[in-house]
């Protein structure tokens, strides 16, 4: 399922729709959260936001929200003004 999913939602490394389905917003974010960082590194949120930027060009979400969505399903952590990744993507 998560490929016929990813090809509804992502093309060339961008988000060109957002599903409203909570599982299939998980496969995007889990997909989106394993091209983007990298397990161990931390990040600042200005690297955060430069980084999720190219998957927002001209898309159905803006780099704020897709950040917000990524700590809220647990792809990403926050503490102290700095991102790490965790949660389901490493599984």
């Amino acid at each position: 399922m998560n490929d016929q999913v990813l090809r509804r939602y992502v093309r060339d490394d961008r988000l060109v729709d957002f599903p409203a389905r909570w599982t299939r917003k998980l496969a995007v974010l889990g997909h989106v959260s394993l091209q983007t960082f990298v397990p161990g590194e931390r990040y600042d949120e200005k690297t955060i936001n430069e980084r999720l930027l190219p998957w927002c060009a001209d898309g159905p979400v803006d780099h704020v929200a897709l950040r917000r969505y990524l700590v809220e399903a647990g792809y990403l952590s926050r503490a102290d003004g700095e991102y790490w990744m965790t949660g389901p993507a490493l599984s």
